[in-house]
């Protein structure tokens, strides 16, 4: 009666990162399926070709180069990756 007991503590909802990474995915992939068996996709490649994507690719890619070097800093094994 007088034993302790040691429990482990779950995570909360909004602790656990895995799950929201996970769910992120998850969605990302849901919407893809959706634009892609609509046929939205095909009617955007008319407006929106390779000399827009290229530039805006590379923009984004060069704006978060600082993001990106400080988690390769942090998680040098995943950077090897």
């Amino acid at each position: 009666m007088g034993q302790s007991h040691n429990l482990i503590r779950l995570p909360a909802v909004n602790d656990c990162y895995m799950c929201q990474a996970t769910s992120a995915v998850m969605l990302a992939g849901v919407v893809e399926v959706v634009l892609g068996s609509s046929g939205i996709i095909g009617i955007l490649v008319r407006f929106i070709g390779p000399l827009t994507l290229c530039p805006s690719l590379a923009l984004i890619g060069l704006s978060m180069s600082g993001v990106i070097a400080q988690h390769c800093h942090d998680h040098w094994g995943v950077a090897i990756l």
